[in-house]
């Protein structure tokens, strides 16, 4: 693994004005958090892999934050009632799980378990996590894939060329309870190769990788029994008591792809069934064998989308129906025989007639989810939020708002959901941008119906039902962004027309206006190719900047950096200090007391985002840098900026802003930053997409478990305590100051 980057590493965007000093990690702007609870069934991300303990529980993990009410980030256990976390959880993503005696391992790509340093592998002891050997050499250099049990040791392979103090050329180590070593020599020329996939069977542990499969008797590895069509290599192995049975992990072809299941009965191979796609796991419950994955059927036998069950012999599918996913071609990673059940999991948000999050149980009478709690959260990324008339709109990933089935738009409205939109999988949609215009709701994106209005990527709401934008139904896809200016909305993007099926329809690249009453172009147009992203829009005395990536604006070929001046007739390229490098991506501004503020990313850097603002007359340096301490495995982004109640909001991915910890979200007052709440309960854990000033509260939207201390899945509200003083004033000098 890549060590992480220098902590205070600051590479220039500008020339540093040196006005900031960087002093305590402990300035609060006083407010607090209004949760919104976490989800009625399942988790709120991808669950990777499943093990049952001796109890019979079920204990998951993946890359979440949150299972039904409980904060539980990476990992999970589920007693048949109600989820529990596992210490502070696992920050990062967790692959693999196993269990020797009582303690729980858990593998993957992660530094951190619990409040330990535990790079790749850790373990649980029913209480705390902690690393797999001692001081700064435990755990591993890298990232562990898998994990086994086997005879009271846990064998780990991945990608990593040191565990604890001994090196693992094929990324393949023993812990044994006390110290790491390498596993028993492989022969011939599987030695020192890597391994790909552990599975324990019948008193034997099974390797494979791109040298074959082996299995382990003792302390000699020996291939396994060949015979009949044998793959070089198996994965995802099964035992119905009898029988073994496993997937290639690679398949050659040239045109049309087979992808078989193998079973082996003791003495010959056998091919029992070709699919027309790939497989992700396996699993035998009461002697049947089940098999998910991307594939849609046989290439002779019944169709099956996602999975397959085989009894007497004979393939069949499994009758899922809808399956709701997020953004996943597989959506099915991982089966488990679970007390005589199977347990699916992965990235679905509902399976058949079941609404469940990441996992199902399937049984005689269906599908059906785990968990019943009283959630209220979402189960998706939101990426747009607005409030109207004390009512709070959101719009994203999502397909479940609370207990309400909803198709990516959805309003809160005296504290029960409503949908927004029925999805038809058959037509994309996708909404990027709410906005509160004039106390009336507009939704932008990428779609070609929102309700059942046939509006084009861009709607108002009208009585409850959204109507198109006259003239004609809209613009072509690709809206980013909107901006009430004056009277006018903006609208800003990737898109290329406007106006659409109305015989004024025109080109507007990257940019349209909604004035009186009418769809318009802005100018002399925007992007001069078709290439250009317009992300951001602000406005200050009469002149109107954009942004986002793009190298021209307008008709005449200026170069412009990504940022540009609209002055009612034209663009223009704005002013920069002599000398200054170029900007990078802009995803958002705002304008605050007088001045435009923009956030760009430094180019050809990860480790920082720098703010900049424009007075009027030039684009000039200003604030602390915002980081992540992921460092390259996790690159800080600003996404929204609001102004609310005289103060400036930031929301996106960061950790660290100067020298105050503050995570997801941050405000500045006029002369220093804070981060948001209070000690013990404050940060966004997570990335926020979308913020919103509604009242007397900020909106935050985006993807995260955690706010304030508090389960709120996706989405919270934040209410500022201002009581005619600075926010956090009490604390005025513990703030990172202008």
């Amino acid at each position: 693994m890549q060590g992480r980057p220098p902590r205070f590493c600051q590479p220039r965007l500008f020339a540093w004005a040196g006005w900031f000093a960087l002093i305590s990690s402990s300035a609060f702007a006083t407010g607090r958090f209004e949760a919104l609870g976490g989800l009625p069934q399942g988790c709120n991300g991808p669950i990777n892999t499943m093990i049952e303990t001796a109890q019979g529980d079920v204990v998951v993990a993946g890359a979440f934050t949150v299972c039904g009410d409980t904060a539980a980030t990476g990992v999970a256990r589920f007693n048949g009632k109600r989820w529990f976390k596992l210490g502070s959880g696992i920050p990062g993503e967790v692959r693999a799980l196993a269990i020797i005696g009582a303690d729980i391992y858990a593998a993957g790509a992660f530094d951190r378990a619990g409040e330990v340093l535990a790079p790749g592998v850790a373990r649980f002891d029913g209480v705390r996590w902690w690393p797999l050997g001692t001081g700064s050499s435990a755990g591993l250099s890298g990232e562990a894939n898998v994990i086994a049990s086997f005879e009271g040791k846990l064998y780990v392979a991945g990608y990593f060329n040191r565990a604890g103090n001994i090196q693992t050329p094929g990324g393949f180590a023993v812990w044994d309870g006390s110290n790491w070593a390498l596993p028993p020599p492989m022969p011939g020329s599987a030695v020192n190769s890597s391994a790909e996939d552990l599975s324990v069977h019948n008193g034997e542990l099974f390797v494979s990788g791109s040298n074959g499969t082996l299995r382990l008797r003792g302390n000699t590895w020996s291939p396994l029994p060949t015979g009949g069509n044998r793959p070089s290599d198996l994965r995802g192995i099964v035992s119905d008591g009898s029988r073994l049975y496993g997937f290639p992990g690679r398949v050659a072809c040239l045109i049309q792809c087979d992808f078989p299941v193998f079973q082996f009965d003791g003495s010959n191979w056998s091919n029992i069934g070709n699919f027309d796609s790939s497989f992700s796991a396996l699993a035998v419950v009461n002697g049947e064998l089940y098999a998910s994955g991307s594939f849609r059927g046989l290439r002779s036998g019944p169709a099956a989308r996602n999975l397959a069950r085989r009894r007497n012999n004979v393939w069949e599918a499994v009758e899922i129906g809808a399956l709701g996913t997020v953004g996943s071609r597989n959506p099915i990673t991982n089966l488990l025989a679970h007390r005589g059940t199977l347990l699916a999991a992965g990235s679905f948000t509902s399976i058949g007639e079941a609404t469940a999050n990441r996992i199902a149980r399937l049984d005689g009478s269906g599908f059906s989810s785990l968990g019943n709690a009283l959630g209220n959260g979402l189960n998706g990324t939101v990426r747009a939020i607005a409030g109207l008339d004390g009512d709070t709109f959101v719009a994203g990933d999502f397909d479940q708002a609370g207990r309400t089935q909803a198709g990516g738009v959805a309003v809160l409205a005296q504290g029960q959901w409503q949908s927004l939109h029925k999805q038809n999988s058959s037509r994309p949609f996708s909404v990027a941008a709410l906005l509160n215009h004039q106390n009336q709701l507009f939704a932008a994106g990428s779609f070609e119906g929102i309700g059942a209005s046939t509006a084009n990527s861009v709607a108002r709401l009208e009585a409850g039902f959204w109507r198109t934008l006259p003239p004609g139904t809209g613009i072509s896809a690709g809206a980013l962004a909107m901006a009430s200016i004056g009277s006018d909305l903006y609208i800003v993007g990737n898109f290329a027309q406007a106006a659409l099926g109305s015989p004024s329809q025109f080109i507007s690249r990257g940019i349209a206006r909604f004035q009186a009453n009418q769809l318009g172009i802005v100018g002399d147009g925007f992007a001069s190719g078709s290439s250009g992203t317009v992300r951001a829009i602000a406005s200050l005395n009469g002149d109107t900047l954009v942004a986002g990536r793009f190298t021209t604006a307008g008709g005449l070929g200026d170069p412009i950096s990504n940022i540009a001046r609209f002055d009612g007739s034209r663009f223009y390229p704005l002013a920069v200090p002599p000398g200054s490098p170029p900007l990078g991506e802009i995803r958002a501004m705002a304008t605050f007391r007088g001045q435009i503020y923009v956030a760009a990313v430094t180019p050809g850097i990860d480790l920082m985002i720098q703010l900049a603002r424009w007075d009027g007359a030039s684009l000039q340096p200003f604030g602390p840098p915002f980081r992540s301490i992921g460092g390259f495995y996790s690159q800080p982004q600003i996404n929204a900026m609001v102004v609310h109640a005289d103060r400036l909001y930031v929301g996106g991915r960061f950790d660290q802003v100067g020298d105050i910890a503050a995570s997801g979200a941050v405000v500045f007052d006029g002369s220093s930053w804070r981060a948001l709440g209070q000690p013990g309960a404050r940060d966004i854990q997570g990335e926020v997409l979308a913020l919103a000033s509604a009242g007397d509260s900020l909106l935050i939207g985006g993807q995260f478990g955690l706010a304030g201390g508090q389960v709120s899945s996706n989405a919270v509200r934040y209410l500022p305590e201002l009581s005619g003083q600075s926010a956090g004033a009490a604390d005025d000098s513990q703030a990172i100051r202008e």
